[in-house]
């Protein structure tokens, strides 16, 4: 019992042995945008929406998109996950792929490691791609802007219930709007479909 309670507790901390979990915490509390801290805890991460329609690293328009963290490298602020996706054509046969996530800082004014890069190492295609952290409560969702076109994502962290995330992922997502002053709606693409992904 004693030896299931240790693998439990080694699951449920971070990868960062140099971070306590109180020091995390009160970083945290400073910060909604460190890449580090969001990405290298032990989550699963839903796309729920984005602002294009179609995704070729996300299987184009396929549903259920979620990142399996698998492990990380502290040294190196680099983590390797899992990438699934379900393609509705193919029933419900998933797709497996892998992402290797970089943090670095990209606005020098910040403190913290803002981007994150992701390297997808997929059957029919390699790339990269640079996202901005927009926000993070490092609980419940994250929103991403892609660096190249300015799309956008709001992902949800361990849950699959909308309802139950930080509104400030919404409105982060919305930002594009406020700060060139129109007073529009990004459009959302839903990907999450909780029909689809049971």
């Amino acid at each position: 019992m004693l030896a299931l309670a240790c693998v439990v507790a080694a699951l449920l901390t971070s990868c960062d042995a140099r971070l306590s979990r109180e020091k995390r915490k009160e970083l945290e509390a400073k910060s909604h945008n460190n890449t580090w801290l969001l990405f290298s805890e032990r989550h699963t991460y839903h796309l729920l929406y984005r602002s294009n329609e179609n995704d070729s690293f996300y299987g184009g328009n396929a549903p259920c998109v979620h990142i399996a963290f698998q492990r990380c490298y502290p040294g190196g602020l680099e983590t390797w996950n899992q990438l699934f996706f379900k393609r509705e054509e193919k029933y419900d046969l998933y797709t497996e792929k892998y992402i290797w996530t970089h943090m670095e800082k990209f606005r020098t004014s910040f403190a913290d490691y803002d981007k994150v890069t992701f390297e997808y190492h997929l059957p029919e295609k390699y790339g990269e791609e640079d996202f901005l952290l927009l926000f993070t409560d490092y609980k419940t969702c994250f929103t991403l802007e892609r660096l190249a076109d300015k799309v956008r994502q709001v992902w949800m962290i361990d849950t699959k219930n909308e309802t139950g995330i930080n509104a400030t992922c919404h409105s982060a997502y919305e930002g594009v709007f406020k700060e060139k002053g129109d007073s529009g709606e990004n459009t959302r693409y839903y990907i999450y479909n909780e029909t689809i992904c049971k």
